[in-house]
């Protein structure tokens, strides 16, 4: 949750076990994010302007590639498939730093 009180994670819907990631706030209300890849897809933090990092499963179901979003440009996948290189998002900060966790390549 950023100062503004908007709110980010993951949720499923019932008889539907995929994961998507959300955004919410008072105003907007619930915002499927979607998923760069297909495959289940969580945010794990949004900054004070509202940029939403997360995690999606790769498509070959083998690991995670992380992703940004915005309003403005929706859902940005920030790995590279191609190269086959990977990266964990566990969070941002305020000023928009975001802290990787792992990945692979």
């Amino acid at each position: 949750m950023n100062d503004d009180g908007v709110v980010v994670g993951y949720t499923s819907t019932i008889g539907n076990a995929e994961l998507r990631a959300f955004k919410w706030s008072f105003s907007t209300g619930m915002i499927n994010l979607g998923t760069p890849s297909g495959g289940d897809s969580y945010a794990t933090g949004i900054s004070t302007e509202g940029l939403v990092v997360g995690n999606s499963v790769t498509a070959d179901g083998q690991g995670l590639q992380g992703f940004a979003w915005t309003q403005v440009d929706g859902l940005l996948n920030l790995d590279s498939p191609v190269s086959g290189t990977y990266t964990q998002i566990e969070s941002i900060n305020g000023v928009g730093q975001v802290r990787i966790i792992g990945g692979r390549a």
